[in-house]
């Protein structure tokens, strides 16, 4: 099997189990009907700053908060303008391709579609949350897009959940 690696006994797993579940049997119901997933992948280098880094894919899942199924999802790729080539290091990291890049819409473009798609598919008078890994797509990676076309980042875009932290914060180390 494994060398140098120190058995952990079974009854050290079912603890850990028993307190997640004792932590979840004490959830509080949470307020919202849909969790809308967002990952953007941007310009990037190995080792090198591009400036300005640009959203390159702008996927969304939206995702029933009852029963967790994804209900519908927004995907584009988005053609970058400023750094249109990518990097050998960015098609690597991202597995996107420049052929997709190539074809993929502008930025207001996509924008107008995600917002046109949040307010028909999603609801604007529906209770949603933006859930990310990490704070860099919607505190830093939008605003900056979004300052570059001379958009307004949308009110709905200014809240989210960085599953990060709330993992940290809710589940136990092992």
């Amino acid at each position: 099997m494994f060398r140098n690696t120190k058995r952990i006994p079974l009854r050290h797993f079912n603890s850990r189990i028993r307190l997640l579940q004792s932590r979840m049997a004490k959830r509080i119901p949470q307020q919202f009907e849909y969790f809308l997933v967002l990952d953007f992948e941007a310009t990037c280098d190995d080792g090198k700053k591009i400036h300005p880094q640009e959203i390159i894919e702008f996927p969304v899942l939206k995702v029933n908060a009852k029963t967790y199924e994804v209900d519908s999802q927004f995907h584009h790729f988005v053609k970058p303008k400023h750094n249109p080539k990518l990097t050998d290091f960015c098609m690597k990291l991202t597995t996107i391709t420049q052929e997709e890049v190539d074809a993929g819409k502008p930025f207001p473009v996509v924008f107008e579609e995600f917002d046109k798609w949040i307010q028909e598919d999603v609801g604007l008078n529906s209770k949603f949350l933006f859930v990310t890994c990490g704070d860099w797509d919607l505190k830093t990676m939008l605003p900056s897009q979004c300052d570059l076309e001379n958009y307004q980042v949308p009110v709905y875009c200014k809240t989210w959940l960085n599953i990060k932290k709330m993992t940290v914060a809710t589940l136990p180390t092992f």
